[in-house]
């Protein structure tokens, strides 16, 4: 189904939990979108908040549903999507900021294609400030990427595409504002309202990888759907995270994903340069004190040698920083992987 030339009413639904230091500047970016004011609607889903969260939605002219008790993120979701009423469910996270024309932007995909699945946005970092948050712009801030990335079993192509990926950020990767990708984030996204009722909307026993989920439910369900992003349509997602917060999050989630990739016969994400780093470095100190601290010093930088190359380019050292905090997130993230093998092994 295609909406051109007129403005399909939207459900904008924000799930919130103990966000009473930024609801209120997620509410006012909505609230002051240049899309017609009669043709949307914000919807905040409390999930059982502990803190003054509900107190300052009530100050805002929004629809507020509150959980008697905590749900989690795709349940409070679902509960968005039991009560909105728009022809298209956008979903929002509370910690996010949407730039002016970010709706506008979404709806036009909805307005120049058919046959959508989905449609999702780009998100970027608050200030990039300091180095984690640098980082985390670098690495791409769960941006979604092309369509040709998507339901790659093969280790080397899965490998090659991620050698890509790290080299050509989403905005460069295509030379046009829309294009079809292979999956996306809740942060940041949209759906066709009955698509998603069709799909019977998130799975509430998934957490970490329920967005994926949902996309897969979506195309097995509806073959002939696509899923594209409009990289005008910006959001800023103020994750107020440090480095050690960043690292853990997989590392917390590693049961969700090792089921996840079980569940679609997928090799696991065993990402090879910690493996490599770590085998050179144990036979380095068999040989030689110096060479390990050789191998130490410089081996990560040839291994992500896409952020020594961008030093050579722009000269600036967090380039180089940048190589040590990939190693040590991915090397986290293997362990996670590896352990969380096991736990599900044994949980069978």
């Amino acid at each position: 189904m295609k909406y051109k030339g007129e403005f399909p009413f939207a459900s904008i639904v924000i799930c919130a939990y103990n966000a009473e230091n930024k609801i209120e500047q997620t509410i006012k970016s909505l609230m002051n979108q240049s899309y017609p004011k009669n043709k949307y609607e914000i919807i905040v889903v409390d999930d059982c908040s502990k803190d003054k969260t509900v107190e300052i939605v009530n100050k805002f002219p929004v629809r507020l549903i509150q959980h008697k008790k905590n749900k989690g993120l795709s349940g409070a979701r679902n509960t968005g999507l039991k009560y909105a009423k728009g022809e298209i469910y956008v979903g929002f996270d509370d910690d996010c900021i949407a730039d002016k024309n970010w709706l506008k932007e979404i709806v036009k995909v909805y307005q120049t294609k058919k046959d959508i699945g989905g449609v999702a946005g780009l998100i970027l970092e608050k200030s990039k400030s300091n180095l984690t948050e640098k980082f985390i712009q670098e690495q791409g801030c769960g941006n979604p990427l092309p369509s040709y990335f998507k339901g790659q079993k093969n280790v080397f192509s899965r490998f090659f595409s991620y050698i890509k990926s790290k080299n050509c950020p989403i905005e460069v990767i295509s030379k046009k504002d829309i294009f079809e990708i292979g999956t996306m984030a809740g942060a940041n996204s949209s759906f066709p309202m009955k698509v998603l009722k069709d799909t019977q909307g998130w799975n509430e026993r998934l957490s970490g990888t329920e967005d994926t989920d949902l996309i897969q439910r979506i195309q097995k369900k509806n073959k002939n759907l696509k899923f594209y992003v409009n990289i005008k349509a910006n959001l800023i997602h103020d994750h107020k995270l440090n480095f050690k917060q960043y690292i853990l999050k997989p590392w917390k989630r590693r049961k969700v994903i090792v089921r996840q990739y079980l569940q679609e016969k997928k090799i696991l994400p065993l990402f090879p340069f910690p493996i490599f780093f770590l085998l050179c470095s144990l036979i380095s100190l068999f040989i030689n004190w110096r060479l390990f601290v050789l191998i130490i010093v410089f081996l990560p930088q040839f291994l992500y040698f896409w952020f020594s190359l961008k030093f050579i380019k722009y000269l600036k050292v967090r380039y180089l920083i940048f190589t040590y905090m990939l190693l040590i997130a991915e090397t986290i993230s293997l362990l996670g992987i590896l352990i969380g093998y096991f736990e599900v092994k044994v949980q069978k």
